[in-house]
């Protein structure tokens, strides 16, 4: 799930392919707002551009007459469906840069982490691929730094650094080497640290000389994948394991410091952050909660 940049919209994904609707809802009033029906497939990701007027949605498709990434315009709630980019493949990931030119894409031959893929730029108000470049053993998550001048991707093995704007022919600007898969990429507050959630837990790397950063003030928590990261890269929303009762924790990330406990009633499946750090959502079985970020209290639960 996501919020749109201007904090109205919270979207959320299905659980699962068989409820086959996204859904947009107020968050000023927790009501719904509208549904995008999948037809029967789950959105493996999604965003929203920075101006909040498009959200993409990366479906699990990889047959040529169907559509396997979609664009949807908001406009005073209502929804309209441009054209929708067929990839043939499974589509992974999506970003989208910061002043809203250029969507890049993760997509692969199949749903696995090791099959054939390929990393694509798309000049998204044009709606024209602008870079493609292959690989062997497929892309999976993909992340523009705050600039909006880098480009952070992972492929099975490596952790790819790519300069923007990218071009037919363009190369590598640094390649990391990086064991384990990567569900999400996330850059920090000044674009010097990425942040690498996995299943086995979140990773805090410094770009400068490439080692990995200790989160002091939650070293238990590293190994929790229920993890979201503010827009803005100063925030980690992470679940506290191995306690009796869901704990939600919220982190400083420039200072690490833990700035908000909240005990949550039921699993978690996924958080979310709000641009301007005021809002948590949260998501359960087929239920979405709003907490605010700075008293830690429930302000409405999405209907």
């Amino acid at each position: 799930m996501a919020f749109s940049p201007d904090g109205r919209i919270l979207a959320t994904c299905p659980p699962s392919p068989s409820f086959a609707k996204t859904r947009l809802w107020d968050t000023a009033t927790g009501n719904l707002v509208n549904s995008i029906s999948n037809q029967m497939r789950k959105p493996l990701s999604l965003a929203f551009s920075p101006d909040s007027r498009n959200l993409i949605l990366g479906y699990p498709w990889t047959r040529e007459d169907v559509a396997s990434l979609e664009v949807w315009e908001l406009a005073n709630d209502d929804l309209q469906l441009h054209e929708p980019l067929r990839t043939g493949r499974v589509v992974k990931a999506v970003a989208i840069s910061p002043d809203g030119q250029f969507l890049a894409v993760c997509a692969t031959d199949g749903d696995w982490d090791t099959a054939a893929g390929s990393l694509s730029i798309w000049d998204l108000p044009n709606r024209k691929q602008v870079f493609t470049s292959e690989d062997d053993t497929g892309y999976g998550s993909v992340t523009f730094s705050p600039d909006g001048q880098q480009l952070a991707v992972w492929r099975h093995g490596a952790i790819d650094l790519w300069n923007v704007p990218l071009r037919p022919g363009d190369v590598l600007a640094v390649s990391m080497p990086w064991g384990g898969n990567v569900g999400s990429l996330s850059y920090s507050w000044d674009g010097e640290q990425l942040a690498a959630v996995s299943m086995s837990g979140l990773k805090l790397l410094r770009l400068a000389d490439q080692t990995e950063q200790p989160l002091s003030s939650a070293p238990r928590m590293m190994a929790t994948n229920t993890i979201a990261i503010s827009p803005d890269g100063t925030l980690i929303a992470l679940e506290e394991k191995n306690v009796a009762k869901q704990t939600l924790l919220l982190v400083d990330w420039a200072g690490d410091v833990v700035v908000q406990r909240i005990a949550i009633p039921y699993d978690i499946f996924s958080l979310a952050i709000s641009t301007d750090n005021s809002t948590l959502a949260v998501g359960g079985y087929q239920r979405v909660q709003l907490y605010d970020a700075a008293s830690g209290n429930l302000v409405t639960e999405l209907a």
